[in-house]
């Protein structure tokens, strides 16, 4: 056979030891054609995992600088707040607020918010009274003992006729509270005999608010146990009423009775936190608090949501004050019940001006 006649794109065929032999050059160059083709898919896929590894590293770096970078700046916002809201208030400050100018006062600085408007805005442990004063309300009442002296009483307090009012309020039990209802809350007409008495009782894991006339509980809700919580509730003449819970509505509803829809009566009244004020000494301390009560406040309008957020998070004025928390200051000197300056919830000192 003459090999330099052969053409590698055909077969041949030869005859060796009396048997003949026969080879095809196009199935060869296929299967080479094959495995470099696979060989190239190979190394097409590691380089793109490669790829992908790097743009991944790069992106999770980038990630990375941004949070940090994110941290930096959130952390010294909020150390330029802090120190803003601590800095001594200035009296009679000049605040633009809205096109006018106004004055900030006690307890009171002027800031700018997010939006470019300026604002007087209390200190940390104040709270606006619907002036341009801010109070001291950084402070609860720790119910010791059983009493029906030296309570934390406001006296012939003066409602205005009202056709909507808020409760709010702030409280704690004790760990050992027994599972008894207990006054948080109690306020009685001393012109109208019974028509007008308004109380929120509360036990270990509910709360309800009572009026006397009607005779029945209304308004019934649930709280975390053994912690801090904060309760509003809200009424309008029409009977409708909602509860709220650390600012969340838990109930709402609708009382049908005559009493309870009418407008609330222009009248005095004595308001009285923590104990249920009357004659019968005997059970005292089964009608007493056993825990903490801070930033109580009556409002005589219905607040929104908006509104029980903003209380909740003490991060803006409120209108329509009627009983501020700042009036309970002074108001009581008995061992039984102390003033402390603390502990508060944690809400109220750790929050963010928005």
């Amino acid at each position: 056979m003459n090999l330099n006649s052969l053409s590698l794109s055909t077969q041949f065929e030869d005859e060796y030891d009396g048997k003949k032999y026969s080879f095809d050059f196009n199935a060869l160059k296929k299967v080479q054609r094959r495995e470099r083709a696979k060989i190239f898919l190979f190394m097409l896929v590691i380089f793109v995992l490669a790829s992908a590894l790097v743009v991944m590293t790069i992106l999770y770096r980038n990630k990375m600088d941004d949070n940090k970078d994110l941290s930096i700046t959130l952390t010294a916002t909020k150390v330029k707040l802090t120190a803003a809201r601590n800095k001594t208030a200035n009296i009679g400050e000049k605040c633009h607020s809205t096109g006018n100018i106004t004055k900030c006062g006690k307890n009171a600085y002027c800031r700018k918010s997010n939006i470019g408007k300026y604002f007087c805005d209390c200190l940390t442990g104040y709270m606006s009274d619907g002036s341009a004063d801010c109070q001291d309300v950084h402070f609860s009442i720790d119910f010791k003992e059983p009493t029906t002296n030296h309570l934390p009483e406001l006296r012939r307090l003066h409602f205005l006729q009202s056709d909507a009012l808020s409760i709010c309020f702030w409280f704690k039990l004790n760990n050992a509270s027994h599972s008894r209802w207990m006054s948080a809350f109690l306020y009685t007409s001393v012109e109208i005999e019974g028509d007008n008495d308004l109380s929120i009782w509360v036990t270990k894991d509910q709360a309800h608010v009572y009026l006397k006339s009607s005779g029945k509980r209304i308004a019934q809700t649930t709280f975390p146990e053994n912690e801090w919580s904060h309760l509003c509730w809200i009424w309008e003449n029409s009977g409708r009423w909602l509860t709220y819970v650390n600012g969340d509505l838990k109930k709402a509803g609708f009382e049908a009775n005559d009493k309870f829809q009418s407008s609330f009566p222009d009248s005095l009244g004595n308001l009285v936190l923590g104990q249920d004020k009357d004659e019968d000494t005997i059970n005292q301390d089964a009608q007493m608090l056993h825990g903490s009560i801070s930033q109580f406040m009556i409002y005589n309008s219905m607040l929104t949501r908006d509104d029980v957020v903003a209380v909740y998070q003490n991060r803006a004025p409120i209108d329509n004050i009627v009983v501020g928390w700042w009036q309970f200051k002074n108001i009581t000197n008995s061992p039984t019940n102390e003033i402390a300056e603390g502990p508060f919830p944690k809400e109220i000192l750790d929050r963010e001006v928005v």
